[in-house]
């Protein structure tokens, strides 16, 4: 494929995945005034959050591609030196605080509900350590020599 071809590829691509976003969107709305569960609702609300988070990166890459490119200076490369450091161990003590909190339920019986809400809590935590360390891969790709 030609860097044209490829271009217009993730384009439409993105395009397309904006629209998918869009009814995730629209479905977490109409379905939230369907019920005052607030677990429901919260998780819709995630959802829908999640889903205009996305259209909005994907939004970020459309125009990375056609308007544009994303770049990164030394001072941006000093600032993410300064998150990831601060954050990483933020990110470790809130896991480690979550699996505590989720550990104490047990194995078994109740609390299934709130288990399942520690769960996606630790699990939410742990993407942004992942995200972060993205960032890390990111600075040393650029920046091989002061990492």
């Amino acid at each position: 494929m030609s860097t044209k071809e490829t271009l217009s590829f993730l384009t439409e691509t993105l395009k397309k995945w904006q629209n998918i976003e869009k009814a995730s969107i629209k479905m977490a709305e109409s379905k939230k005034e369907r019920t005052k569960n607030p677990l429901i609702r919260t998780v819709l609300d995630i959802l829908e959050r999640d889903s205009r988070y996305h259209f909005e990166l994907q939004q970020m890459l459309i125009d990375s591609l056609t308007k544009q490119p994303l770049e990164m200076n030394v001072d941006d490369i000093g600032l993410i030196t300064e998150i990831i450091d601060k954050h990483h161990k933020i990110e470790k003590d809130v896991i480690a605080i979550g699996q505590n909190a989720r550990d104490v339920l047990g194995p078994k019986g109740g609390f299934v509900l709130q288990k399942f809400i520690l769960n996606y809590l630790i699990t939410d935590e742990a993407k942004h350590d992942t995200l972060l360390e993205g960032l890390s891969q990111v600075k040393k790709g650029m920046y091989p020599y002061g990492s």
